[in-house]
C-alpha cells in the first residue's frame, strides 16, 4: 500500500514538474519576440518604461514590449524588429509599441497617440502574424507593406485646438483601415492615400475618395526614407506594383529637385 502511495506521489510530482516546465516554455516563447532595437536616433528621444520611468534613447538600445517612445521637435528615431520590420517615428510624436509572439508568429501593435510613423515590413507576414497601427481614429491592419500614418492636432495662433489631421499613405503593399465610431472600412493599395475627419466624439469618417499620393504629400521625413527604401522589397512584385513603385520613385526625385523642398 505504501509503495502504491509512493508511486502516486511520484506521478503527481512528475505532473506538477511537467506543468511548470510547460508554463516556462510558453512564457519563453512569448518573450522570445523581444528583438526590438534602436537603429538610429536624431535629437532628443525618450523611452518611457513602466518599471523604470524615463530613459534617454540611444543607438543599439534594446526596447521592451509596452515601451512608449516620444520624440521632441527636430528629433526622429528608427526601430528594427526581427531584423525585417522597420519603424520610423517623426519629430513631435508619441507611440507605444506592443510586440509579442515570435518572429515567425508575431503580433505587433503600434499605438500612435500623436505624430507620424512609417512602417516598413520587408518580408511578408506569416498567416498567424499580425501588424496593426492604432490611432484614436482608426485601426490599420497590414500584410507586408510600407506605409505612413499621420495623426496630429491642428492649432490656431492662440494655441487652441481647431481640428485634427489624419492621413494614411501607402507606398508599397496594402493596408486595411477600419474607422472608430462609424465602422467604415477601406482597403488602400500602393500609391494611394486617404484623409480621415472627426464628425463627432469618437466618430470618424473618410474625407472624400481614395486619392493618389502626390508631390504635396511629401516632406523631408518621408521623402528621405522613401528615397532609400522604395523598391527594396524583393523581386516578387507584379508589373503593376513595379509601375507604381517607379512612379513614386520619380515623385521623390521631383521632390528633391525642387529648390525649397518641404
Amino acid at each position: 500500500k505504501g509503495g502504491k502511495a509512493g508511486v502516486l506521489a511520484a506521478s503527481a510530482a512528475i505532473v506538477v514538474i511537467a506543468a511548470v516546465a510547460l508554463v516556462l516554455m510558453l512564457r519563453n516563447k512569448e518573450e522570445s519576440y523581444r528583438n526590438i532595437r534602436i537603429n538610429e536616433v536624431q535629437g532628443n528621444v525618450y523611452i518611457y518604461r513602466e518599471d523604470q520611468g524615463e530613459l534617454k534613447a540611444y543607438e543599439n538600445m534594446n526596447l521592451q514590449s509596452g515601451d512608449a517612445v516620444v520624440t521632441e521637435q527636430g528629433a526622429m528615431i528608427t526601430l528594427c524588429l526581427d531584423d525585417d520590420k522597420f519603424i520610423v517615428l517623426e519629430e513631435e510624436s508619441k507611440m507605444t509599441l506592443h510586440a509579442t509572439g515570435t518572429s515567425e508568429d508575431s503580433k505587433t501593435t503600434l499605438n500612435l497617440e500623436y505624430g507620424a510613423v512609417i512602417s516598413d515590413i520587408k518580408n511578408k507576414l506569416s498567416e498567424n502574424s499580425e501588424y496593426n497601427v492604432v490611432t484614436p481614429s482608426s485601426t490599420m491592419a497590414v500584410r507586408g507593406t510600407q506605409f505612413e500614418v499621420i495623426y496630429r492636432m491642428l492649432y490656431d495662433e492662440a494655441g487652441n485646438v481647431i481640428g485634427k489631421q489624419m492621413q494614411a499613405l501607402v507606398y508599397e503593399g496594402m493596408v486595411f483601415i477600419e474607422l472608430v465610431g462609424s465602422g467604415e472600412s477601406r482597403l488602400l493599395k500602393a500609391g494611394e492615400m486617404v484623409n480621415i475627419i472627426q464628425t463627432g466624439e469618437n466618430y470618424y469618417v473618410f474625407d472624400g475618395e481614395t486619392e493618389k499620393v502626390v508631390l504635396e504629400n511629401l516632406r523631408d521625413f518621408n521623402a528621405y526614407y522613401l528615397r532609400d527604401s522604395l523598391g527594396s522589397h524583393g523581386t516578387d512584385m507584379t508589373e503593376e506594383e513595379i509601375r507604381i513603385c517607379n512612379e513614386l520613385i520619380m515623385l521623390v526625385e521631383e521632390y528633391f529637385a525642387t529648390d525649397d523642398p518641404g
